[in-house]
């Protein structure tokens, strides 16, 4: 993977998690401070509604109220459901939004108080259990639609998921523009790097962006002019060399050849032999100087 793609990937994936983790952190505090406000209603509403079914009782017999339901996050009355246990778990009283089947004490047994979540026919219900005073054992079940917090919680998640989508585009798109432009130089030297690679010496690295990329740019365009030197010299070299070593070995090769080209004595081949060895020796003492120069 090519650096500018991981370096804002990088940057794309940190704000993934930071913004995913914030609004994750968000949604569930509002969520959790809705469902309290809701929860403190209902506690207050049942505590009221065991005093008045308590006060309003004939005999044994306990009956629940037909007032509104609680009032909670600026919204209400809620419809209400209630039903009121006898110690024994049987229903004393219930209201109409029940239906008349109310759900088994078993079912809904919470401590007093607590308040908890409850299906009551595919509807969502927050409920809360609380004594009924003077009447040991008997129980008040207080109840409320969560329907508009469960919307209210639907509609912020949707709201943050829109907002997260256009936020890591947005944070992608600006990652790209500003390692775009701060690797501008980065890519010049690639690219002159590549040309050089493939034998083009002339090419150099115009010195744009910041400092350190101005710095790299200069850097580079040297190692390049150097190495230029370098390849040069290496070529004047070669060619020198080629060219001193030309003239002996013609000469050595000539004194061979036109001593073997007709019958001669052993003086006259001693003399070609020393005019050879004179050559010889003439292309060791240059080989010698080639090797240091080299």
């Amino acid at each position: 993977m090519r650096f500018r793609a991981r370096l804002i990937g990088a940057v794309t994936g940190v704000t993934v998690v930071t913004l995913g983790g914030a609004f994750a952190v968000v949604g569930r505090l509002i969520d959790a401070d809705q469902q309290r406000q809701l929860d403190v209603a209902l506690v207050n509403e049942a505590h009221q509604e065991a005093s008045e079914s308590a006060r309003g009782a004939h005999g044994e017999k306990l009956l629940i109220s037909d007032g509104p339901g609680p009032y909670a996050n600026d919204i209400g009355p809620l419809t209400k459901y209630g039903a009121l246990f006898a110690a024994d778990g049987h229903v004393l009283s219930s209201t109409e939004t029940f239906l008349g089947r109310v759900p088994p004490l078993g079912i809904v047994a919470h401590a007093p108080d607590e308040c908890f979540d409850l299906w009551f026919h595919r509807e969502h219900l927050r409920a809360v259990l609380t004594p009924v005073p003077e009447h040991e054992g008997s129980l008040l079940l207080l109840a409320a639609p969560r329907l508009d917090l469960d919307s209210d919680a639907l509609f912020l998640r949707r709201a943050m998921e829109i907002v997260f989508i256009v936020a890591v585009a947005w944070a992608a798109l600006v990652a790209t523009w500003i390692v775009r432009r701060l690797t501008r130089g980065h890519a010049a030297v690639t690219r002159v790097a590549r040309r050089v690679a493939d034998g083009d010496l002339t090419a150099r690295v115009e010195a744009v962006g910041d400092a350190e990329a101005r710095q790299l740019a200069q850097d580079v365009n040297q190692m390049i002019e150097r190495l230029s030197k370098l390849l040069a010299a290496h070529e004047e070299f070669v060619t020198h060399a080629a060219h001193e070593l030309r003239s002996p070995m013609t000469t050595l090769y000539g004194e061979l050849a036109h001593a073997l080209r007709r019958s001669r004595d052993g003086e006259d081949y001693r003399v070609a032999i020393a005019a050879a060895l004179e050559v010889a020796q003439r292309l060791r003492e240059l080989a010698e100087t080639l090797l240091t120069l080299a």
